[in-house]
């Protein structure tokens, strides 16, 4: 990928996530386990496809929304009715559960979409044919993609729906997800669909962004081409780019923990560069809702509505505290995304190997990262696949490298 200024947006985004990956998908022995069908994949699928859309009444489910004013909402619902979607591959799965329900329901209008890097969130290019403000769809997808199954049950839209907006009040630049189509209603198992806005709170309005992988990954269409971070740093401006993405990361992780008690996961594709173009117009963003929440901190300034809707650390999830701080800081943000960059300073810049590790030991140490009570070693997912959402961590008994 050349940037030359003259492709939309979104749709250098959309290209960024699809064809921006060689050389990215080495950090888990299970990162390109896919369980989708060809043609929905992001690197050699079609360009877009439909989601399967269904008018449902509000008494076989619901749309629910964050109290976030968004003018997605009205593409989604109206007063006797909300639409509702699949992934194609999902519908199509024999004894869906609550398919039934599907059954006999009006259809929907064409939903054209164009897949993400992790599958399940899409890009939304149109609706019933017309083109329709930016935004995506995280969907339900109850199958494997690298390490877990997928789903998307009811729990799971309350809790990111109340944790982007918990994000969003402490300052962080966040991707908010605003609302969401429900099939079903008891807890346990009704499941559906997030909406996402295209544009983060807290965001300095810069024109372009992409997943972290998009700066150092090459282009599987064009391997020739420079990437990213090169083509971003010609005027001599690496150092700084490079102070911005550790120092920003570092810091949206830290305030996240401490201001917002969500343990966010800032790997390289939850984690967004966005840049103008200009030298010094850059910003780390955030998305997904997906978050461990720590109870003493979310009741404290930056809450939202009380209590997270689940996954409190100590009540819905029994790993200790700080081996998910480990997880999600020298795992997903260090070894995840950190790391990747830090071998493509060196290639591309000439820059020591020691650089960024000891940026990142130096900015963690200034924010008071040490007060958080991360262990002594590291931890991480251990080699073995279990079912649905379950997980093991293993104590990998190494030094951390980037606090």
């Amino acid at each position: 990928m050349i940037l030359d200024g003259s492709v939309d947006p979104f749709q250098v985004w959309q290209d960024a996530e699809r064809y921006l990956t060689l050389g990215a998908r080495t950090y888990s022995p299970f990162c390109n386990i896919m369980d989708v069908a060809k043609r929905h994949r992001p690197q050699d699928g079609d360009r877009t496809f439909e989601l399967e859309s269904f008018w449902l009444s509000y008494d076989i489910g619901s749309y629910i929304a964050n109290g976030v004013h968004s003018e997605l909402h009205d593409l989604y619902r109206q007063a006797d009715r909300f639409l509702f979607v699949v992934h194609p591959d999902v519908l199509a799965m024999p004894g869906l559960h609550l398919g039934s329900l599907l059954e006999g329901t009006l259809r929907g209008p064409a939903v054209e979409v164009a897949p993400s890097a992790n599958v399940r969130t899409v890009f939304v290019t149109r609706i019933d044919g017309k083109a329709v403000a930016s935004h995506f769809l995280k969907l339900h997808y109850p199958r494997r993609i690298s390490r877990f199954f997928r789903p998307l049950p009811l729990e799971d839209i309350e809790v990111q729906l109340w944790s982007t907006r918990q994000l969003a009040n402490v300052g962080l630049a966040v991707f908010p997800d605003v609302g969401g189509g429900v099939l079903g209603s008891a807890p346990s198992e009704a499941w559906g669909y997030i909406v996402r806005e295209a544009t983060p709170a807290n965001g300095r309005g810069l024109r372009y962004a992409v997943p972290l992988f998009a700066l150092y990954s090459r282009d599987i269409r064009s391997p020739s081409d420079p990437i990213l971070l090169a083509q971003l740093s010609q005027t001599g401006h690496a150092p700084a780019l490079i102070e911005t993405i550790v120092r920003g990361m570092i810091q949206m992780w830290i305030t996240a923990v401490s201001k917002a008690g969500c343990l966010i996961e800032p790997h390289s594709q939850n984690t967004l560069f966005m840049f103008s173009g200009a030298d010094d117009s850059w910003q780390v963003a955030y998305r997904d809702g997906g978050i461990y929440a720590d109870p003493p901190i979310c009741l404290n300034g930056g809450a939202v509505s009380g209590r997270p809707p689940i996954d409190e650390i100590g009540r819905d999830v029994q790993i200790p505290r700080e081996q998910l701080l480990s997880l999600t800081y020298d795992t997903f943000l260090g070894h995840h995304a950190l790391a990747y960059l830090s071998r493509s300073v060196c290639a591309t810049f000439g820059i020591k190997s020691s650089f960024m590790p000891n940026l990142a030991k130096s900015i963690f140490s200034e924010l008071g990262g040490h007060e958080l009570g991360l262990p002594a070693t590291t931890f991480a997912f251990d080699d073995k696949l279990y079912l649905n959402e379950e997980f093991r961590l293993l104590d990998t008994e190494q030094p951390p490298i980037w606090r």
